[in-house]
């Protein structure tokens, strides 16, 4: 199969909704290895899997973490020892609380490492708008910006100071390219039935 931007832009949506790659690469009907071997050689699509990936988990995390929560408000004994030894340094093993840290330690490589990393003329958050932007499209407004708020806090490194003009920046780069994309349909118009 070839990479084509309407599979990659499918096979995202996807990642956000189930965050399991053998899963989607099956559904789609493509091999496991041609995945890979695009995330090798598709620095953009690299990227976008890798956020794709981070927000299917919190979605996926949001859902498990309800249904333990309503088990616990049923008094369930075990939903309880669960909560406890996974989310309390209290109550958890010690294998557990390194898993958990050696997790956060990946987790946090890869973003800075690479969902992050810019091409040749790109600024951090030119990547950061475009990512943004697709975001919007597959999640919607509302859902984007809950989710791309924590890869902003982590790009910034908590200054709220520069969260507030990334967020004023991407509005006016949203606009302008909005603006840019207008003037260019009127340039070129779609001669297509």
């Amino acid at each position: 199969m070839k990479y084509n931007p309407d599979i990659t832009t499918h096979i995202v949506k996807e990642l956000v909704k189930i965050p399991n790659i053998r899963y989607v690469c099956a559904k789609i009907g493509i091999d496991h290895s041609t995945f890979y071997r695009w995330m090798s050689q598709h620095h953009t699509f690299f990227k976008l899997v890798t956020a794709a990936l981070v927000m299917g988990r919190d979605n996926t995390t949001d859902v498990a973490e309800g249904i333990i929560i309503k088990r616990l408000q049923n008094d369930d004994y075990k939903a309880a020892i669960f909560w406890l030894t996974h989310n309390s340094s209290h109550y958890a093993t010690s294998e557990q609380t390194r898993r958990i840290y050696m997790h956060t330690k990946h987790a946090s490589e890869i973003l800075s490492e690479t969902a992050f990393s810019v091409g040749p003329g790109e600024t951090a958050f030119e990547v950061m708008f475009d990512l943004y932007e697709r975001s919007e499209n597959i999640l919607g407004i509302e859902h984007a910006r809950k989710h791309i708020e924590k890869f902003v806090k982590f790009m910034c490194h908590g200054d709220e100071n520069l969260e507030q003009i990334f967020y004023a920046s991407y509005a006016e780069w949203k606009a302008e390219k909005t603006e840019y994309e207008e003037k260019e349909k009127k340039a070129f118009p779609d001669e297509s039935p």
